[in-house]
């Protein structure tokens, strides 16, 4: 009987019921003086409540400069080098530790050999020969796989003697060599290259006794990260046609030793170490070559005919590489010298001497 008294009296003394959050006002009635000091604060009176302000809309933006493409990147540098091992070359290992690198874009040679006077046999007299060699490559990767090298040389021999044979005093060699190489991850690999050549003295018109080309071709095996095998066959255009098995192994039993055990050319290297920033390898070297050349020999008919002068050349030597450049000296002994003419010549042999070369390539 209270509680619905007590509710009816609610409902006939007030009027509709207003939710509160704190103080309110009247929608008629004005604000109260610290609601204009509020209002000045970010907030405002709106719908008979203090409200925070509308935020005002900002000024326009100012415009913005006018578009600039940025400035195009340099291009990275071309790769000087790449991860290929030509065992036929100068190029150096040292075992697993890695090697020195093959050289991209241009790369330059020069030796200068000495070998003394020696005494001959066959004819009288005595035979002396020094050299200037030099060379230019420019290699280039084609796509990612194969590699192209281009070699042109220019060797020039000066000769004294022998009496009994009139030969000219020099001979020029201009050598032009093309290598295709083969850069696959697995294990096999080759390459194959030819080297046409003007080999004359260049005293008389030349013909077919200066012209020479020479070929070869070998496939690489590699069986262990420490063994590569490789086996093929070259060419050499010379008073006869020489062919000659090319190829052999390589075995680097660890990061200091290498037996490069090849035909022509052998070579067992150990590099020494870094030596004032300059990486320093020995080694000896056991090579075959043949070379031939046309030569004028000066008698009474001035015939032309090609020479060819073969030997064999044991040397030790020293190599030291910074960056680009590397200079070596070698010395050691040359024998089995052999020189043998096509016609208007007897053929003779040369003694046993010792050899001295120093080069650098850059």
């Amino acid at each position: 009987m209270l509680v619905p008294v007590f509710v009816a009296a609610l409902s006939l003394g007030a009027g509709p019921a207003t939710p509160s959050f704190g103080p309110t006002w009247p929608v008629s009635a004005a604000p109260p003086p610290a609601a204009t000091e509020i209002n000045a604060k970010n907030w405002q009176w709106r719908d008979g409540y203090l409200q925070p302000a509308a935020p005002a809309v900002p000024a326009a933006l100012p415009p913005l400069p006018p578009y600039t493409a940025p400035a195009a990147a340099p291009l990275p540098a071309y790769d000087e080098s790449v991860a290929y091992y030509d065992p036929f070359t100068r190029q150096l290992a040292f075992g697993n530790a890695g090697f020195q690198p093959y050289h991209l874009g241009w790369y330059f040679y020069d030796e200068v050999p000495y070998m003394p006077t020696s005494p001959v046999r066959g004819v009288s007299g005595s035979f002396q020969d020094v050299q200037y060699n030099a060379w230019a490559r420019y290699a280039r990767l084609l796509g990612q796989r194969h590699l192209l090298a281009w070699t042109g040389a220019w060797n020039s021999s000066w000769w004294t003697g022998p009496s009994g044979v009139n030969l000219p005093p020099d001979a020029e060699q201009l050598v032009s060599d093309f290598q295709i190489s083969s850069l696959y991850a697995g294990r096999w690999n080759w390459q194959v290259g030819a080297t046409p050549q003007i080999d004359a003295d260049f005293r008389r018109s030349l013909d077919h006794n200066a012209y020479m080309v020479d070929g070869r071709f070998v496939l690489f095996y590699q069986a262990r990260p420490d063994l590569r095998l490789a086996a093929g066959m070259a060419y050499w255009n010379r008073v006869h046609g020489i062919l000659i098995p090319y190829g052999g192994l390589i075995w680097s039993p660890d990061d200091r030793w290498e037996f490069r055990l090849f035909f022509p050319q052998t070579r067992i290297s150990r590099y020494y170490g870094n030596v004032a920033g300059k990486d320093v390898w020995t080694y000896a070297t056991l090579g075959y070559q043949v070379q031939a050349w046309q030569v004028t020999i000066q008698d009474q008919s001035s015939a032309k005919t090609r020479m060819q002068m073969s030997d064999v050349q044991f040397l030790l030597g020293a190599s030291a590489a910074a960056g680009k450049w590397t200079a070596f000296i070698e010395g050691g002994l040359i024998f089995d010298r052999r020189v043998l003419f096509r016609s208007h010549a007897p053929p003779f042999t040369i003694n046993d001497n010792l050899m001295l070369r120093v080069g650098a390539l850059y």
